[in-house]
């Protein structure tokens, strides 16, 4: 492949200010940030080679034609816009999925061809030092300064100090909101009822045990195959939401409430929780893990087998690609459960995209922060083309399947879920919440980054603290089996029996502490 360089050289480059005054970049907003735009003609012609690992091939579309046909479709489009803003376009050269390892890896950085690798690992050092891989610690300042406004964790963005990926903005919950995905049939003969609580829940469930569809089979029942999919850890959230905590972790059941530190264990709201799910699962129609899939995603290609209900994070619902999704939604409907808005946090991830130093380091960041925070540019690499690749319903977007399949999400590196528009089957409110987790992110502790509270790290490299919380640890994955463990009669006070209370106590003051210190940092 044959650089297009223009002729015209690069003098406004020098021009670049730093810090210029910059906003979300959409499909009627041309600022970009370090180049001065009332400049005639600033920027020269350029075209940006991207090598992508996956499962086409090029220059042969033998294998999934139909998929490589699509996704030039898209970059034909993208291109247009990123010729017209910016004079530049893109080109996509993929690389066998099965060659990406260290030796490919090694001739693309070598190859003067090539200007941004779309790889998702950490690079590793030996590549740092020994290829030409750009240092963009002093071009993303000028040409991202989004990257590095107040409130955005940095931490995982630097190696020795420099910057060698190119990061994006993520804003995540800390805690992701739950949706309850249930039959349509089930949930219109029930009464089509709000459902907010765990109480809501549970009639619900009693409902569909009790109650058969227009086939006469029981909405719920494990005899014929028709389960409430209900996993342990999005339980014991409902439970955790509904007392007034926020939960810190999982495994080790500490929450909080009103600024301060709470062992859930010291409670009621654990007990009370397993014996909700000793008495759900007594009738017979309840699952932690039927379905074999990844975070319990429902993906059916009629209607799905063993799912009458389900709960299920937002993100899993709403993000991934969902088989078939006209026909999910018009089986299942889904809606949020209960009122909680998670507290969020915004972090760089910076695990993906990296930039050869083949003098077009500068445009490729310029090109790449456009791709990401533009909405139209956005949307396409997303969703991919208007009446092609999707329509729009009532306001949602549905996929339109084909041979190829679905674009949706194909090209993951630069998807900017602000950007996200809610799908057919996703709950009420989508739109608003994503927006909200960007625009409004929340502390749980004030003035202590969420993404800080995770003390992991902190306990593994404490061989007294670890062994301690390895006995939470056990507990919850005892919990996490409740259908084999309470069908055995086994009781809550059977499973933290030989739980030390004085070793517990000694974890919570070593945990606390550790909050504390973040606190008055």
């Amino acid at each position: 492949m044959n650089k297009e360089f223009g002729i015209v050289t690069f003098f406004c480059l020098m021009l670049f200010i730093v810090g210029c005054q910059v906003a979300n970049v959409d499909s009627d907003n041309e600022i970009i940030p370090g180049v001065d735009m009332t400049i005639e003609n600033p920027l020269d012609l350029r075209k940006i080679y991207i090598a992508r690992p996956s499962v086409i091939q090029r220059p042969t579309t033998a294998f999934l034609p139909r998929t490589y046909s699509a996704q030039l479709e898209i970059i034909e489009e993208v291109n247009k816009i990123l010729e017209e803003k910016i004079n530049t376009v893109i080109d996509i050269e993929y690389i066998p999925y099965e060659y990406r390892d260290e030796e490919i890896l090694t001739k693309l950085y070598a190859n003067d061809n090539i200007d941004i690798i779309d790889y998702p690992s950490k690079i590793p050092e030996p590549y740092i030092k020994d290829l030409n891989i750009a240092d963009l610690t002093d071009i993303l300042p000028v040409y991202y300064p989004e990257l590095f406004e107040d409130g955005i964790d940095l931490s995982n963005t630097y190696n020795n100090g420099r910057i060698y990926d190119f990061p994006t903005i993520i804003a995540r919950a800390f805690r992701d909101r739950l949706c309850l995905i249930i039959d349509r049939e089930f949930y219109e003969s029930a009464g089509s009822p709000s459902v907010k609580t765990i109480e809501d829940i549970i009639s619900l469930y009693e409902f569909g045990v009790e109650h058969k569809n227009k086939e006469g089979l029981s909405f719920l029942d494990a005899n014929v195959n028709r389960y409430f999919l209900c996993p342990f850890p999005f339980i014991l959230e409902l439970y955790v939401q509904r007392n007034g905590y926020t939960l810190l972790s999982y495994s080790d059941f500490y929450a909080e409430k009103d600024g301060d530190i709470i062992d859930l264990l010291e409670t009621d709201i654990i007990e009370d929780c397993y014996n909700s799910l000793a008495y759900l699962n007594s009738k017979n129609a309840i699952s932690s893990n039927r379905v074999d899939r990844v975070n319990w995603l429902p993906i059916p290609t009629n209607k799905f087998p063993g799912l009458s209900m389900a709960l299920e994070s937002f993100n899993t619902l709403s993000f991934y690609s969902m088989g078939e999704p006209y026909e999910f939604n018009r089986l299942y409907t889904s809606m949020f459960i209960g009122d909680y808005e998670p507290y969020s946090f915004k972090e760089l991830n910076s695990r993906r995209l990296t930039i050869c130093n083949n003098g077009n380091a500068d445009r490729s960041v310029i090109a790449l922060r456009l791709l990401y925070e533009d909405r139209e540019l956005n949307r396409l690499l997303t969703y991919g083309v208007e009446g092609k690749h999707y329509r729009f319903v009532d306001g949602h977007i549905e996929d339109l399947w084909n041979e190829a399949g679905s674009v949706k999400n194909w090209w993951l590196s630069i998807i900017n879920n602000q950007h996200f528009v809610s799908m057919i089957y996703s709950p009420e409110g989508s739109e608003q919440y994503v927006q909200n987790l960007y625009n409004s992110p929340k502390q749980i502790f004030p003035g202590v980054d969420n993404s800080k509270l995770n003390y992991t790290s902190i306990i593994k490299n404490n061989k007294e603290m670890y062994e301690i919380i390895s006995q939470r640890s056990e507990i919850y994955w005892t919990l996490f089996t409740y259908e084999q463990v309470t069908s055995k009669g086994i009781t809550y006070n059977d499973i933290i029996y030989n739980l030390d209370k004085e070793e517990q106590r000694t974890l919570y003051d070593f945990i606390k502490e550790y909050i504390d210190r973040l606190k008055n940092k």
